[in-house]
This record gives C-alpha cells, structure tokens and sequence, in this order.
C-alpha cells in the first residue's frame, strides 16, 4: 500500500511535524520502559525488550536522527527539541518508579544523564553510517548489503551494543 504525497501533506503539513513522532513515539517508549523497571533489575534488562521488537527504529533501518542530520535545518531542529522533551518525561518516569516527589532533583540529574547517553549513542550509530565512504552509493566495490543503513537487522544489532554500553555508562553514575 502506498500514499500519495498529497495525503501525506494533509496529515503532516511540514515536514519537521511528520518527523517528530517518530522520536515521540521513541520518548513514551523509554519513560515506559522506565515506569515497569524493577527496583533490582539492570537498566540494560529493562531496555531488552527494544532491541528484538524493533522499537527504537521502528522503521527497521537507519534511525530517523540519521536522516534529519543529512536534512534541511528545520528537521535537524526537531532532534533537540526532542531531547529537551524527553529529559522532563524520564524524570517523571523515574520519580514515578522510586516513589519520589516531582520536584526532587534526583530524577531530573539521572533523567539528564540517561537523555544524554542516550542521545550520544544514537547520534554516534547515525554518523557511522552517514560518513563519507561508509554509503554503499557512493563508495565504489562496496556491496550495498553488507554496508551499515542498508540492511535494518544489520543496523538494529549494530546499534544495540552502542545503546547498551550508554545505559550501563548511565547505571554507574559519574563513578
């Protein structure tokens, strides 16, 4: 099935509106994934389930991050302001969890840090895959099919170690 541009632009009328829930959807995934964790599970247990369900990229291959760097201005905006979304919903989610009050700035410091690592592992995944010389388009003698952002198992295991090794950097804390 397929949709014409027309419809699309009906639904999202800039493109940076047709961007955002994508990381939105990104944002509620993670504050929930924080809300149902076990006070003696690892923070990288409680992620698990992403990694197989495909729903940090839902689109299956690069993330959305990658695509709005390469992108006009307005929609590498949308990142940011993103991030500056998620960080006050984690903090709630946490503070939820713990049983902490709203304003306590516990949750809001290890909001900021999880956003943070977070953040740096995606942004360094997109890079990767966004450098040049790392485009099987451009690059000659590369197959496409072994190249990162082409094959959205591929890309999803590669990511996974990234994100994993942020979270852990996260549970530590500034040790």
């Amino acid at each position: 099935m397929s949709v014409s541009a027309c419809t699309a632009w009906r639904c999202f009328p800039t493109k940076e509106s047709c961007v955002r829930p994508l990381f939105s959807t990104g944002i509620d995934t993670v504050a929930t994934a924080l809300r149902q964790r076990r006070p003696d599970q690892p923070l990288q247990e409680a992620f698990e389930h992403m990694w197989t369900t495909g729903t940090l990229m839902p689109r299956g291959g690069r993330s959305a991050e990658a695509d709005a760097d390469r992108a006009k201005p307005g929609l590498r905006a949308v990142w940011p302001q993103t991030h500056d979304e998620a960080e006050p919903a984690f903090a709630r989610a946490r503070a939820e969890r713990a049983g902490l009050p709203a304003g306590n700035v516990r949750p809001a410091i290890w909001a900021a840090m999880l956003n943070a690592a977070l953040r740096t592992a995606v942004e360094r995944h997109a890079y990767r895959t966004t450098e040049p010389g790392t485009d099987p388009a451009t690059e000659p003698g590369t197959d496409p099919a072994t190249e990162p952002g082409t094959d959205p198992a591929t890309d999803r295991a590669d990511l996974r170690p990234t994100l994993s090794s942020a979270l852990a950097v996260t549970a530590a804390g500034l040790t």
